[in-house]
């Protein structure tokens, strides 16, 4: 076991490999929102994003173009 620096940022699937109806991606660490920002575009954008909240959104590939819908939460 290693251990890792608590100033990283990191992502991990948190859901089983296979068919599922949700997938849960969580991204953790202090680039964690400007990340998130880069690739979740909040269907009410005006709002700002908040601790503990859901928000509804679309995922973005890395040139902004749509992949799917999606709930955001930030902790």
């Amino acid at each position: 076991m290693t251990s890792r620096d608590a100033a990283d940022t990191i992502v991990a699937i948190s859901t089983p490999l296979g068919e599922a109806g949700i997938g849960i991606v969580r991204l953790s660490g202090p680039a964690a929102e400007p990340i998130a920002r880069r690739l979740f575009r909040p269907h009410h954008p005006r709002r700002p994003w908040r601790s503990h909240r859901l928000y509804l959104g679309h995922i973005l590939d890395p040139q902004g173009d749509i992949i799917d819908e999606g709930l955001l939460s930030l902790m």
